[in-house]
């Protein structure tokens, strides 16, 4: 805490019970509770113990009847502006006794008002213009005036609120409403905003502070609003109870307690000072600044704000940087000493953040500023030779930087030298702006070609090199830096060297040896795996030369060069890829072509052809030579009938093979259940369905089938399935050895068939197929189904005839309703949208009455 303030008695012990107090340039003006209207000279003076000589400079014991409540004076208009008997009454200032000038009849019943005095500048004239509003709050009811022509005329209508306000402050074309519950924020336009709930047992307050800002009281917190209604700062400001009055004195709230006046920031937020009154209620701040007076019922004092300078120099010293820098724009020095002042608060603040460890806010605040980089490099150990770093001055003693801090420093500094360096990069050829030291009075480097060289060679140190590295202007000699980085074994570095200057098989020869030295660490595939994703397609047979050798060392992880989701790997010619490897090995044509499938949605055919004839090609070679029929065509091991599953998958899923061309490599010895969704793709449904019936003599198969093909222009796929089981048709299956087609028929399947599918096998031809010796009870089931189907469709179809019979009637009777009224068009009927006559052009009535011309309806219906 400092002292932002200082308490000076002006009145005390007041004869009279004062209810307001307001300020008219040096001047004093007090309303009291018997209706009396004092106005006192404050004026300062240059010697003596008192600071102010204060001089009763007008009274009138008769200004009122009733208790004076409210108080304000608009100098630009020299009116005093006063709240009393509930009613607003406007006073001439020029006379001595502050006559009455006019009632506010419309203000009857008031209980408070707010004024909104701007000031503003006429840009061609140079004339100043005072614009006054008036909002005055009449029970429940806001009434808005202007000024005008020395009267108050009316600005808007007049707005309700849900209770009788407490506080009224205006911002911009709205005002802010406090009432017994709740704050409302209320738009001239009449849009009206709630805001927060209040305590009904504490007062109310709300002041505008500056940019459009509100400040509004809540118990012993003070919260702070946009126009909107928003907040603006995450903090509220505490106070050490609920207040009685708020202030607002750039940069310091100052706000009123039962026994003190306490002084509060804003941002940052600070408590600042405690000033012990005796019963403090009233508070108004002069609008020059840096003067507030406080009253009590029978007292005043005078707060005046303690020397800029001298609070600027406390503030430094309590480390209140942010705060000392707001204070810069009230003392009366000139722009020049304010820059110097402001620059060197904040090389301070900046320095006390760097101490603080908050290294990028520091380095910010130091690039900002074009603080020499030399003082700033200065901060970290070993970076300067010893006898220049012993040269620099510092604000304060150095932090030990270790560990964690150090790394976190060092990180900074490479962000920060490389901006700085960037700049000068920028004024090559240019005037350099002008480096500022640290500290005031201390050397600087002039150069810019030095400065430029003590940070190349500060980012050459070890923990910073790579960040030099990576910059596509580094102006690093290859060869030197080259011989430099293997002397000292940074390899990482030296790949980074390689990657900037595009010397992109330097740099896989030096990964591809150190992957398998043990004591690199560049060990193992992973950095030159990632080298090679990032290439990209312009260095095709760079990554296909190297890739050979990844594939062949680590081919579990090698094909990620060509597979993986990164963007250069997406965008490789996957043509060029498909041939390398179909050259280089095939086994990788398998994780590759389902990667591309699967992540990339390739559409290729090449691509979804060569995916299923590998497939095909594998698990035939899979199974033993000379075994023959394998048995439910099961693959005989677990990896295998993994993909024999993938296999089937992909021949169900994919649109994009081309099945004429598959089917040819198919063995006829096995692979049946492939083979038959194959045929189906052709289209052959009775091939396929006499390999799952004949072949496979798997029910659920075939029927699963018929429910993917059966469709209008497939009925008879039900039919067909019956037909394999009844008198099976093995001239569908030439070719394929005897031994593996059962060409027995199966009734009971067929019946079976018949009962479950009833309603999707034409019953006749099915009859047809049946032997003559089959009992009759057998198709009871399947009789009884058709004949209840048949029985549903009429009555659905008598259902349907009777509704649009009904329908029918209703459209007759519509019909003959429309065509008994008559509509009259004259010679003067003119259209509703385009005002011309109908005469005989086609129009449309609408149920109000109103013709439009036919052309003419879209516009009306629009407009409607």
């Amino acid at each position: 805490m400092h002292d932002a303030y200082e308490a000076i008695p002006i009145i005390e012990k007041l004869p009279l019970v004062i209810e307001c107090i307001t300020t008219c340039d040096d001047n004093l003006l007090i309303g009291t509770k018997q209706g009396h209207l004092l106005m006192y000279n404050i004026l300062p003076l240059n010697k003596g113990d008192e600071k102010f000589e204060v001089q009763l400079a007008r009274s009138n014991k008769y200004f009122s009847k009733r208790p004076i409540l409210q108080l304000e004076a608009v100098t630009e208009y020299q009116i005093l502006i006063c709240l009393s008997d509930n009613v607003i009454n406007i006073h001439d200032m020029t006379v001595f006794n502050f006559p009455l000038l006019f009632t506010l009849e419309k203000t009857r019943g008031a209980i408070l008002f707010a004024l909104d005095n701007q000031v503003k500048t006429t840009s061609s004239t140079g004339e100043e213009n005072c614009i006054l509003r008036m909002c005055v709050a009449v029970k429940r009811r806001l009434l808005f005036f202007y000024w005008k022509k020395r009267m108050f005329e009316d600005l808007s209508t007049e707005f309700c609120v849900p209770d009788v306000p407490r506080a009224i402050a205006w911002c911009s074309e709205a005002v802010c409403v406090g009432l017994k519950q709740e704050y409302y924020l209320i738009k001239l336009s009449g849009v009206q905003i709630g805001l927060l709930s209040t305590n009904p047992s504490s007062e109310t307050n709300v002041i505008r502070l500056k940019s459009d800002r509100l400040a509004l009281s809540k118990d012993n917190k003070t919260v702070f609003l946009d126009l909107e209604g928003n907040p603006i700062h995450k903090d509220w400001v505490t106070w050490s109870e609920s207040l009685i009055n708020l202030e607002y004195d750039a940069p310091y709230l100052v706000g009123v307690v039962s026994n003190q006046v306490e002084v509060r920031t804003i941002n940052p937020r600070i408590q600042i000072q405690d000033i012990k009154l005796n019963k403090p209620k009233f508070i108004k701040a002069c609008r020059s600044g840096g003067r507030l007076f406080v009253a009590s019922c029978c007292n005043i004092w005078c707060l005046v704000l303690t020397p800029v300078s001298q609070q600027i120099s406390q503030l430094i010293e309590l480390k209140h940087f942010e705060l000392a820098l707001q204070l810069i724009n009230l003392t009366n020095d000139g722009e020049d000493e304010k820059k110097r002042l402001e620059q060197y608060i904040q090389n301070k603040y900046a320095f006390d953040l760097f101490c603080k460890y908050k290294f990028d806010e520091s380095l910010e605040m130091f690039l900002a500023l074009e603080t020499d980089a030399s003082h700033v490099i200065g901060l970290f150990p070993d970076l300067l030779p010893k006898d220049y770093r012993n040269q620099l001055e510092y604000p304060g003693k150095l932090p030990e930087l270790t560990g964690t801090h150090l790394e976190n420093g060092l990180m900074a500094l490479i962000s920060y030298l490389t901006e700085v360096r960037h700049g000068l990069m920028k004024h090559l050829n240019k005037t350099s702006p002008e480096y500022a030291p640290l500290v005031e009075g201390s050397t600087t480097v002039i150069s810019k070609t030095k400065l430029h060289q003590i940070i190349d060679t500060t980012l050459t140190n070890d923990a910073l090199v790579g960040s030099l590295l990576r910059l596509p202007d580094n102006n690093c000699h290859v060869e030197e830096t080259e011989r430099a980085l293997k002397q000292h074994q940074k390899y990482n570095d030296l790949i980074t060297l390689y990657r900037c200057k595009a010397m992109h098989g330097k740099a896989l020869e030096l990964l591809q040896r150190q992957a398998v030295k043990e004591d690199s660490p560049l060990k193992g595939y992973d950095e030159i795996i990632k080298y090679l994703q990032h290439l990209g397609r312009n260095h095709l047979s760079l990554i296909l030369r190297y890739a050979q050798w990844v594939l062949k060392e680590a081919p579990d992880r090698g094909l990620s060069i060509f597979a993986d989701d990164i963007q250069e790997v997406e965008t490789l010619p996957r043509d060029e890829v498909f041939k390398f490897l179909s050259a280089f090995d095939t086994s990788f044509l398998i994780p590759y072509l389902e990667y591309v499938i699967t992540m990339y949605n390739d559409e290729s055919t090449t691509f979804h052809n060569a995916l299923v004839l590998q497939y095909l090609e594998k698990i035939v070679k899979s199974m033993a030579p000379n075994s023959g029929y394998v048995d439910n065509d099961e693959a005989p091991n677990s990896e295998m009938s993994a993909l024999r599953i993938k296999f089937i998958n992909l021949l169900n899923s994919s649109s994009f093979y081309v099945p004429e061309s598959i089917l040819v490599h198919f063995p006829i010895n096995c692979l049946f259940e492939e083979r038959a969704v194959v045929l189906g793709k052709l289209g052959r449904h009775e091939q396929a369905l006499a390999i799952y019936s004949l072949v496979l003599q798997n029910i659920e198969l075939a029927v699963e089938y018929c429910g993917k093909c059966y469709n209008k222009d497939n009925q008879d796929v039900y039919l067909t399935l019956f037909k394999m089981y009844i008198c099976p048709a093995k001239h569908l299956l030439e070719g394929m050895p005897p031994e593996f087609v059962n060409s027995k028929p199966n009734l009971p399947i067929a019946l079976q068939l018949l009962k479950d599918y009833s309603t999707k096998i034409n019953p006749l031809k099915a009859i047809e197929l049946l032997p003559n010796s089959l009992p009759l009870k057998e198709l009871q089931r399947f009789l009884e189904n058709v004949l209840e189907e048949k029985v549903a469709t009429v009555r659905n179809c008598q259902v349907i005839k009777a509704l649009s019979y009904a329908e029918q009637l209703q459209v007759h009777e519509q019909r003959i309703r429309y065509q008994s009224q008559k509509i009259i068009i004259t010679d003067i009927n003119t259209c509703s949208e385009c005002k011309k006559r109908i005469n005989v052009s086609a129009f449309i009535q609408y149920p109000n009455g109103e013709v439009v011309h036919f052309f003419c309806r879209e516009k009306y219906q629009s407009r409607r």
